[in-house]
């Protein structure tokens, strides 16, 4: 079921879940360093710190997240992650390190990821990929949220000038994965580095 933007919106206002804003599907820069064009409407949930979260359908369904400008020594996520079973403050987490081969780098967000509670973290296909101009790498993720659910994800990113970007898009393996997976490849496509 396709949860209305404005359900959403009201939802989250009165749920007192971070702010959330409306994404058209125009040309939106994503922090320093490049743009997307989004394809279609999204409604963005700002999570903190280095992170922001894009969503049609909700984030337990599907989440496209932009991990943006991750400098040396820094956390993907820039905040702390509170799962069912626990909290991890910012300073416990995984680091990046500008020297991280794409090996290393699908090895951090599999650790960060198992913050969030998701296990049987399985990485494949990483593979050189453009990141707009510029030379990044692509790979997939499948897993378990602690409530069961198999969830797939999709990530792209790149080392540009020394900081991390990273985009991962995750949803149900049933259904909602594949619903919005070529509007996502697309979005990927128009990544316009600056």
């Amino acid at each position: 079921m396709r949860v209305p933007v404005v359900l959403l919106a009201l939802l989250l206002s009165a749920s007192g879940c971070a702010p959330y804003a409306v994404i058209e599907p125009a040309r939106t820069r994503i922090g320093d360093s490049y743009s997307v064009d989004p394809q279609i409407r999204w409604t963005s949930l700002r999570e903190g710190g280095r992170t922001e979260l894009w969503t049609v359908d909700g984030p337990a369904l599907q989440s496209l997240r932009f991990m943006k400008d991750v400098g040396d020594g820094q956390s993907l996520l820039g905040r702390s992650v509170s799962s069912e079973e626990r909290e991890v403050p910012e300073d416990k987490q995984p680091r990046f390190r500008a020297t991280m081969t794409p090996t290393e780098i699908v090895e951090l967000v599999a650790d960060t990821w198992s913050l969030f509670g998701a296990s049987k973290i399985r990485a494949t296909g990483l593979r050189p990929a453009k990141f707009g101009t510029v030379d990044g790498f692509r790979f997939e993720l499948a897993f378990v949220w602690g409530d069961g659910a198999e969830a797939e994800a999709t990530a792209a990113g790149a080392v540009i000038k020394q900081r991390l970007q990273l985009i991962m898009y995750s949803g149900t393996r049933l259904y909602y994965f594949d619903k919005y997976r070529v509007t996502v490849d697309r979005l990927l496509e128009s990544i316009h580095v600056d």
